[in-house]
């Protein structure tokens, strides 16, 4: 049988991230299946970590990792002379308003938000 290695958080809270780089809170006694090289190396240092060997029975393959999501398109705020549609399309995008309420604010307001 092969071993599996996992690790148990010994600190009172460790943040970790997961392969597609998603940031966890892991508490005292949790058991983590994946770090990666860089952070299995600082936790393992700090002693924030310890290394438990799990068998894995044959036939099994542990998970995979999981695949990364594209980063989302930054909006970009529009020029201050854009019609308000645009205004309306970039509130949507990067402050997720509703549509209709975006549509329901003058150009001005929709302007103001993020300021």
């Amino acid at each position: 049988m092969s071993q599996h290695t996992r690790y148990r958080v010994t600190a009172p809270l460790v943040l970790a991230h997961d392969e597609a780089d998603r940031t966890h809170h892991h508490y005292y006694g949790a058991v983590i299946s994946w770090l990666s090289p860089l952070e299995r190396a600082h936790l393992l240092g700090q002693e924030q970590v310890e290394e438990i060997e799990e068998p894995v029975p044959p036939g099994v393959v542990p998970p995979a990792p999981a695949t990364p999501a594209a980063p989302a398109a930054e909006a970009v705020r529009p020029p201050q002379v854009a019609p308000k549609d645009v205004w309306v399309d970039y509130a949507v995008a990067a402050h997720g308003l509703d549509r209709a309420a975006a549509e329901a604010m003058t150009k001005e307001a929709l302007k103001a938000l993020g300021h």
